[in-house]
This record gives structure tokens, C-alpha cells and sequence, in this order.
């Protein structure tokens, strides 16, 4: 099994990362499909934000935000690269 924090895969480890190529070769439940894909989603979407406060600078104080506690929270933690 495969764990992304609340979701789980009945998929080898050998298929991580997962991607949406990954996701099309394993036939997989659509429902568990979504639920991953939102994940993924999430994920990028927290990239974006740490990379923004990234370019800010020391000055703005997102730029010295530690995001991790996120990742974590969400279960995303494997996906942060």
C-alpha cells in the first residue's frame, strides 16, 4: 500500500511519484483517482505559495515562513520536492 497521508493506494511503491501519467497506467478507482489528483493539486498549489514567499525577501515576513507544519498537517509531506 501506498500512503499519501489520509490517502491510501492500493498501488506498489514503484509507481511513486505519482503523477497523472502514473495515475492513467495503473487503472485505478475514478473516486481514489480524484482524491489524488486533489493532492497533487494541493500540492502544487502550497509550492506556488512557499515559492512566492521565497522571492520576498527576508524583509516581508513570509519570506522567512516555515510552511512545513502544512505539508504535514495535509499529509502531503512525500510530495514536497
Amino acid at each position: 500500500m501506498v500512503s499519501l497521508g489520509p490517502i491510501t493506494l492500493g498501488v506498489p511503491k514503484c509507481y511513486r511519484p505519482i503523477s497523472r501519467l502514473t495515475l492513467q497506467a495503473v487503472q485505478i478507482n475514478p473516486v481514489v483517482q480524484v482524491e489524488v489528483e486533489a493532492a497533487i493539486k494541493v500540492a502544487d498549489w502550497l509550492k506556488y505559495i512557499e515559492n512566492g514567499a521565497a522571492k520576498s525577501g527576508t524583509a516581508d515576513p513570509m519570506g522567512t515562513y516555515d510552511f512545513t507544519w502544512m505539508w504535514e498537517e495535509l499529509g502531503l509531506s512525500d510530495l514536497r520536492r
